[in-house]
């Protein structure tokens, strides 16, 4: 009698397997902004019977474009409460814990900043400022000296320019 050999091929569960209700979206944002952790939410024996992989995966397709928002905004919200809880924290005079404590509390925050930085600049990155024009002429016009009025302009420049070097040399 021949053993049946197991086979090596994985069944994935099927995309429709992978979807969450409208309430599961709202308590998951709910605990974001509670300043959850996402890996915490997600954890093996979530209610939500998925992986964070497979929460991911659920974000990236076109169709959850709108949860997707709704996660990220949560994510900001609960940041937020997160920097409140902080500022309270440092705030408060009253009892200073120990300068050890403080420095490496300091590096921690330091290490987390510079990660998050790193890791996703669209959210907690330095934003810089976009450089817009605010006039309405938005054309740049490059020209030599080959019109009479722009000749007449640069030689009177140069003329104050030379006026200039004989004062400081006197």
């Amino acid at each position: 009698m021949t053993e049946a050999k197991q086979s090596n091929i994985i069944t994935a569960k099927s995309s429709q397997d992978l979807m969450l209700t409208t309430t599961q979206v709202n308590d998951i944002c709910d605990q974001l902004i509670d300043s959850k952790q996402i890996s915490e939410i997600f954890s093996k024996g979530n209610p939500y019977k998925i992986s964070l992989r497979q929460f991911y995966d659920l974000l990236r397709r076109p169709e959850n474009a709108e949860i997707k928002t709704k996660i990220e905004e949560s994510r900001k919200l609960g940041i937020q409460g997160l920097l409140e809880s902080l500022i309270r924290i440092y705030s408060n005079t009253d009892n200073v814990p120990d300068p050890n404590m403080v420095m490496w509390l300091k590096e921690k925050s330091r290490f987390c900043q510079f990660l998050a930085e790193k890791i996703i600049p669209e959210l907690y990155g330095v934003k810089s400022k976009d450089m817009t024009v605010n006039s309405k002429n938005t054309q740049i016009i490059v020209s030599w000296l080959d019109s009479p009025e722009l000749e007449q302009k640069y030689s009177s420049y140069e003329k104050i320019n030379d006026d200039k070097k004989e004062i400081i040399e006197q």
